[in-house]
């Protein structure tokens, strides 16, 4: 047991040390409801600033319609004015409804609760609290968890299972391997089957510990490289916001001069009264100014629009007013809001090459005298800016980069890898599951927040991906890697799992059967040795009595005839053939002058002489060997009468061992049939009738009717095995 059980003992410890030495607890759940409604607070604080600035609840209202639209998660929301410390706007969902303007009720303020402070222009307006229902992300982000716990509770009811069936071979083993005649005897084919039983046992426990290791470094690798790519595209976001905010500046430093306001304005009266030369004239006033700005060293064009979407300035190649995005959730409608954001190419522009495409607007909101939005400016960032040069340079490891599209899947940024087609719309390029990967929705609606996902990317390789879209800066980011590389340390401490499993069975199943092999080379060495004592001993007790060697062998055939008839096993008619031959060992502790005397015996003699089925079971002892034991009832029994009169114990009937009744009949019709100093042999008829005289008395009723069918067989027995040529027929 001790050999079966180490190993098992040290797969649990894998299980058990892999478990702790990854911070794994079983039923750990991570709550990451508050950190989330947090989150959500933070960004539609962000979002319903100017709104509330401008104390625009209506078109507050308006917007947050398009952003909770189908978020169940988010279950109610109120704004509180930092003077007033009055409700400005209340929204909560009901019956799946959206409400808005009414009480929040007490049951919406159950649920996790996020605030955050809303701030405008460096001014605080007031606060946004938020409630949030954080059972669907605690399903979520526990569902790693629960994963490995249900892999723990198979593995361990796996485990369980297995070691109770260990168990039970073992205990079978160990009680009939030292068994003569069981089919689990040492040696036997049953014995070498429940053996290698046990090894496949203890060889699928080691492949189901592989595997559970195996599978949660796989989790574990794809939970890192998750963090890996989100990190690439945080960053990437942080520096690109960054940039942004710095151009922002300089662009709301030019967009809020007095001079440009003016001219501005100047503009648009010449456009609706003067004349072409009026309107050029001004044109070059704005372009002059915007010189005198540095505009020309950072951007190649700029577009100023109406707040009904109506062109007023146009410098440089730009795109035409009358298809832009005028959606709520738009960079256009943002601006009139008061926003500065980042528009991004439109499908429209597909006709351009690659290069010509990395151009982006900053969209920024363009102030009147009074400091309401009257104009929207679009402006051009050029390409070889560092805006588009940071989109660049995030490219790791082998086969990794990150890719920025709009939010119509359009290709924005540099690839690094070649283009299998000569275009900058890769969205057909890349597939899930043999679909497109984007929708024109994904990006727009903000769905694209997904874990990892697998993909086909533009080079037909199968890669892990992150796909996040920032509404912020407009644009949408894919990190990928190969997964050929994300998993290459994966794929080799597979190998090496595999290679050790190959390595243990390689060696084990070898050992295990060279050492069943020995073991039965050796056993069955063992056996014949005590099998030819068993009989050398019975040659002596013969030897010491008038019989001869042939007495025994005679007695190991009839004996084993007579089983053979019997429902017994083949096991067990060689058992009685080997033991039958010790029936008479306890002669040896009989004086030779009364096994020697030629004439009767007294009765003091009779009753020493009746004691040689005592010696012989003193002899023979007390064994586990089942040879050993069949000798013993053998001996001690075999006088023992059918209705109780025999000796030495007077057993009768069944309780008289069955290995004894026969050798009794055996015994009878030999003794009857060969010739001893003392008397003649008899014939074997008249053998058979004193037998058959005798049954229900000395012999069992049933043996008897055995005996009687097998007399051709004791036949040829008794001829084979004669003492002289001349017997009695």
């Amino acid at each position: 047991m001790r050999k079966i059980s180490l190993p098992i003992i040290l797969l649990l410890g894998m299980v058990i040390s892999y478990s702790a030495g990854n911070g794994v607890a079983f039923g750990e759940q991570v709550d990451v409801a508050p950190e989330e409604a947090k989150r959500l607070a933070v960004e539609l604080a962000d979002l319903s600033a100017s709104f509330v600035y401008n104390l625009d609840e209506q078109q507050l209202q308006h917007i947050l319609a398009v952003v909770l639209d189908n978020n169940n998660k988010i279950k109610a929301v109120t704004i509180t004015d930092a003077v007033s410390e009055e409700l400005f706007f209340t929204y909560f969902l009901q019956d799946g409804k959206m409400r808005f303007g009414k009480a929040v009720p007490a049951s919406s303020r159950q649920y996790t609760h996020g605030s955050a402070n809303i701030v405008y222009r460096d001014m605080l307006l007031g606060r946004l609290d938020l409630y949030y229902d954080g059972s669907l992300a605690a399903v979520s982000s526990s569902g790693t968890g629960d994963d490995f716990n249900r892999q723990v509770l198979l593995l361990g009811g796996l485990f369980i299972v297995l070691l109770l069936t260990l168990f039970v071979i073992y205990k079978a083993l160990s009680r009939h391997g030292a068994s003569d005649i069981h089919f689990l005897a040492f040696g036997s084919a049953g014995f070498a089957y429940l053996v290698m039983a046990s090894f496949a046992i203890i060889l699928t426990l080691s492949v189901a510990v592989s595997w559970f290791v195996l599978e949660q470094n796989s989790q574990r690798i794809q939970t890192r490289l998750s963090d890996s790519l989100h990190q690439s595209i945080s960053v990437l976001e942080n520096n690109l916001f960054e940039i942004s905010r710095l151009r922002t500046a300089v662009q709301h430093r030019i967009t809020d001069e007095n001079r440009f306001q003016k001219l501005l304005a100047k503009l648009r009266l010449a456009q609706q009264s003067a004349g072409q030369s009026e309107i050029t004239a001004v044109n070059r006033q704005l372009e002059a100014l915007l010189d005198q700005s540095d505009y020309r060293g950072n951007r190649e064009s700029l577009l100023v629009v109406s707040a009904t979407g109506e062109m007023i300035f146009s410098l440089g190649e730009t795109f035409s007013p009358s298809r832009l995005d005028k959606h709520p959730s738009s960079p256009f409608s943002r601006a009139l809001a008061g926003e500065y954001t980042l528009m991004s190419p439109h499908r429209r522009y597909e006709q351009l090459s690659i290069k010509d495409c990395q151009c982006f607007y900053l969209v920024a909101p363009v102030a009147g005298p009074q400091g309401e939005v009257t104009a929207v400016s679009f402006f051009g960032v050029d390409p070889r800016s560092v805006i588009a040069k940071e989109l660049g340079n995030y490219q790791f490891g082998a086969s990794g980069e990150v890719l920025a599209l709009n939010r119509e899947g359009l290709l924005l940024s540099g690839n690094r890898f070649e283009l299998p087609v000569q275009r900058w719309d890769i969205i057909n390029d890349l597939a899930q599951a043999g679909q497109p990967l984007f929708d024109s929705t994904w990006f727009g609606n903000g769905k694209v927040d997904e874990p990892v996902t697998e993909l086909i990317d533009y080079r037909r390789q199968p890669v892990f991906a992150d796909v996040h879209w920032n509404a912020d800066l407009n644009i949408g980011f894919i990190a990928k890697i190969d997964q050929v590389e994300a998993f290459q340390s994966h794929v080799e401490f597979r190998r090496g799992v595999i290679v050790i499993v190959m390595l243990m069975a390689a060696f084990t199943i070898p050992s295990v059967l060279f050492t069943l092999h020995m073991g039965k080379r050796a056993n069955d060495s063992l056996r014949g040795s005590r099998h030819e004592l068993i009989r050398r001993l019975g040659h002596a007790a013969e030897f010491k009595d008038n019989e001869t060697a042939l007495h025994i062998t005679r007695m190991s055939h009839y004996t084993r005839i007579l089983a053979s008839k019997l429902d017994v096993t083949r096991e067990w008619q060689d058992l009685i053939f080997t033991a039958s031959p010790m029936h008479d060992v306890g002669k040896i502790g009989v004086p030779d002058a009364i096994l020697q005397k030629p004439g009767k015996l007294t009765e003091q003699e009779w009753v020493i002489m009746r004691r040689h089925p005592e010696f012989g079971a003193d002899i023979l002892g007390h064994h586990n060997s089942d040879l050993l034991k069949m000798a013993r009832d053998i001996a001690i029994a075999h006088h023992e009468k059918w209705d109780g009169s025999g000796y030495p114990n007077q057993l009768g009937g069944e309780a008289i061992p069955l290995a004894a009744r026969l050798v009794a009949i055996a015994d009878v019709f030999d003794a009857l049939t060969s010739e001893r100093p003392y008397k003649r042999a008899w014939a074997i008829e008249e053998a058979v009738t004193h037998i058959v005289s005798e049954s229900g008395k000395h012999f069992d009723p049933e043996l008897v009717k055995v005996f009687t069918k097998s007399i051709p067989e004791f036949k040829v027995i008794h001829h084979r095995y004669a003492d002289t040529p001349n017997v009695t027929g």
